[in-house]
């Protein structure tokens, strides 16, 4: 559940775990998927409020051997290098 300044009820996260094989080598792997859903009238706001969710998400759910392959830095940020 997200929720808002006040507490209430604005979204939801949903988490979708599927197994997958890469075809350049038929490695079996697993797909992530992290999707951020906000209640109507919302506005743009909830695409900064649901990337916050997504990212943080996306960390705990992980391992850190995934965010050096991901790249990703202690603060959150990924780097390009």
């Amino acid at each position: 559940m997200i929720r808002g300044e006040d507490g209430g009820p604005i979204g939801r996260l949903h988490v979708d775990l599927q197994p997958a094989v890469r075809t350049s080598d038929n490695h079996p792997m697993y797909v992530l998927h992290l999707t951020a859903r906000g209640q109507v009238g919302e506005g743009v706001d909830f695409f900064d409020i649901g990337r916050e969710w997504i990212v943080a998400s996306f960390e705990r759910l992980t391992t850190d051997a995934m965010h050096q392959i991901w790249r990703i830095k202690k603060d959150g940020k990924h780097s390009d290098r």
